[in-house]
């Protein structure tokens, strides 16, 4: 087993990790053409925020989420995609002061970095984390509609999608 799993008991505390070394090329997103969401599954955008306080997780839910999910519905349906819903479910504050890399939910938590290349969810724990979140609410009490399980039963599509912002200044060498 590989990676953190979520309402799972683990005797190896919230990560399993057996790691495969690949070679890759790594280059800058920010100078390279063609960098979007249909050509690389990642987009750089320049989304300002509202946001006052990214560590007040009131705040993070009330005005954040709906930035997200109006930027994602926008930035796929611009890649052609139809979307009938963009959902919200949770966050994680991170820094490279901090050590534990799952916080699940702490009110004001912090968790470290990640510091190697991982999916969240695969073939197999994307639909299981779409029928737990149908379920009963994660977290931070976002729930998703009780229509969750006709999209896993129909085969509807479905993705989960991260979104990483910068909350305090970084410059880049």
């Amino acid at each position: 087993r590989i990676g953190r799993y979520i309402n799972e008991s683990s005797s190896q505390d919230d990560l399993c990790d057996i790691p495969e070394e690949v070679e890759v090329e790594i280059q800058n997103a920010r100078v390279v053409e063609d960098v979007s969401w249909t050509t690389a599954g990642f987009e750089l955008l320049h989304a300002p925020s509202m946001m006052k306080n990214f560590r007040d997780d009131e705040e993070v839910q009330k005005v954040y989420y709906a930035e997200v999910e109006q930027l994602l519905k926008d930035v796929l349906e611009k890649a052609g995609s139809e979307v009938e819903q963009v959902m919200v479910f949770d966050h994680t504050i991170r820094s490279s002061t901090a050590s534990k890399l799952n916080t699940l939910g702490a009110k004001a938590s912090v968790a470290g970095p990640v510091t190697r290349v991982h999916v969240d969810y695969n073939e197999v724990s994307a639909p299981k984390r779409l029928q737990q979140l149908a379920e009963r609410p994660g977290y931070t009490g976002v729930q998703l509609r009780a229509d969750a399980q006709k999209v896993l039963v129909s085969g509807q599509r479905f993705a989960f999608i991260n979104v990483w912002r910068s909350i305090e200044m970084v410059y880049p060498d």
